[in-house]
């Protein structure tokens, strides 16, 4: 019963409430999960040593790829499974879920085998501080360890969201989160076990056990279309097939910023590691706006999915309407609060005068971009929702490849430090012009198929 009234949520709701019902926990699932990425940097920083905050930010490209790892099998199965599900066909729904898992463990066994074989070269390529890069890898080395953890967690909330199961991924991510943030002072400081970022990182792959634990236990035995069977692995070609023609390209989309930011990093690397630090310390506290973008980007993805496997094009044409027009509001504000109070954010991690000074530039470079990253970043779902695989693909290598790694690599040799800050707002304005040039055969797909059972 209760996962009919999910169904529902998807078929029936009026869409302003379900996009809120299905947003809102996705919002503050993403949230959480930029929390982990803030918490320990937060802690770090009171260590006060400019080179372990430095070290956060060598290290990030690393995590990066291991969450996109994560999104990309994650999303690739959500989006399919949504598609089955809006054709009630439950028997590809269990051989896709399936597939799902067993692909977990191959593909996080063999990211934690080649991430420990390179790690040394991977930090070394991002930054040529000995220092920086000594803290990088013992904070890297315990998180790689732990990565396969990282890997299920995103895996099982994205299937869960799948047939309208928003809430409960995001109270046990909340609960790992809660978890982390009382093991990072315990392990870290001197009153405690003084590992310093160890300590961080130790607390960040035990929270994420905690949240991993929590949902496998909730898919195993309360989903019903989505249940797994402990230990029930499988293989099904079809599924195998949907799952990589999307989770390939989302893949890329999430783990091209690794490699972008690392070039960022490198470039900031040129001038001081004051600067390495406040890259990475502006590059946390813009996350803090991205969360909305996201989590209503993945609310917005089991609607889209849902309803273009039913045919019913009222419905999703209104919720992509509704998800633009939120979106870019919420963006013009929080230009505004990156632009006037970008020093003040920056207060939060470091009293460092020049990593403070270097930060504030770089929040408002990232001010004259935030109005349209909540467009870009519902388009580019909307591409993985309706299955255009080739779209998402020019989309995601075309932001953090073709465009923001020449910008991240020329623009601080060329013009000096203020390239690092006029980056990210020049990608984010070439892409959104190509996202919407690619959208515009996607829109006239929608308004001229079949409109079955339309309920707005």
């Amino acid at each position: 019963m209760q996962n009919e009234e999910r169904l529902k949520t998807l078929r029936e709701t009026p869409v302003k409430k379900a996009l809120i019902k299905l947003a809102v926990p996705s919002i503050l699932t993403s949230l959480v999960g930029t929390i982990y990425n803030i918490v320990d940097t937060f802690f770090i920083s009171q260590l006060h040593n400019t080179a372990m905050i430095a070290a956060t930010t060598v290290a990030l490209p690393i995590t990066m790829i291991i969450q996109s790892v994560g999104d990309g099998i994650g999303a690739g199965s959500s989006s399919y499974v949504g598609r089955c599900l809006g054709s009630k066909d439950y028997s590809k729904t269990s051989k896709a879920v399936k597939t799902a898992m067993t692909m977990t463990i191959f593909t996080s066994l063999a990211l934690i085998l080649l991430s420990l074989m390179n790690l040394n070269g991977i930090l070394n390529f991002f930054s040529s501080e000995q220092e920086v890069i000594d803290y990088a890898y013992q904070y890297m080395f315990i998180l790689v360890l732990g990565s396969f953890f990282a890997v299920l967690k995103q895996i099982l909330s994205f299937l869960l969201r799948s047939e309208g199961d928003v809430q409960f991924p995001m109270i046990a991510i909340l609960i790992g989160i809660f978890a982390n943030m009382i093991l990072d002072p315990i392990f870290m400081f001197e009153w405690g076990l003084n590992l310093q970022v160890k300590g961080a990182a130790l607390a960040t792959v035990f929270s994420q056990i905690i949240s991993a634990v929590l949902m496998m236990v909730r898919i195993c035995t309360k989903s019903q279309f989505v249940r797994w069977k402990f230990l029930d692995f499988g293989f099904d070609f079809e599924s195998f097939k949907e799952i990589l023609n999307l989770g390939i390209v989302v893949f890329i989309r999430s783990g091209l910023p690794s490699i972008s930011y690392g070039m960022l990093a490198k470039s900031a690397g040129l001038f001081s590691t004051a600067t390495v630090a406040a890259v990475g310390l502006a590059k946390k506290s813009m996350s803090f706006a991205m969360f909305v973008f996201l989590g209503l980007a993945q609310g917005y993805q089991p609607f889209a999915s849902y309803n273009y496997g039913a045919k019913n094009k009222k419905r999703l044409l209104s919720a992509l309407k509704i998800s633009i027009c939120f979106t870019m509001g919420y963006g013009f504000v929080m230009s505004f609060v990156f632009y006037f109070f970008g020093n003040s954010l920056m207060q939060i991690y470091t009293q460092e005068l020049e990593v403070i000074a270097v930060g504030q530039s770089m929040m408002k470079g990232y001010a004259c971009c935030m109005p349209i990253l909540g467009v870009y970043e519902i388009l580019a779902q909307n591409f993985q929702s309706l299955g255009k695989s080739k779209k998402s693909f020019l989309v995601s290598i075309s932001r953090q490849g073709l465009f923001y790694i020449p910008f991240a690599y020329i623009l601080p040799r060329l013009i000096g430090e203020i390239g690092i800050y006029m980056t990210q707002p020049l990608t984010d304005w070439c892409t959104i012009i190509l996202v919407l040039i690619l959208s515009v055969d996607v829109f006239n797909e929608i308004k001229n198929m079949p409109d079955e059972n339309a309920v707005a």
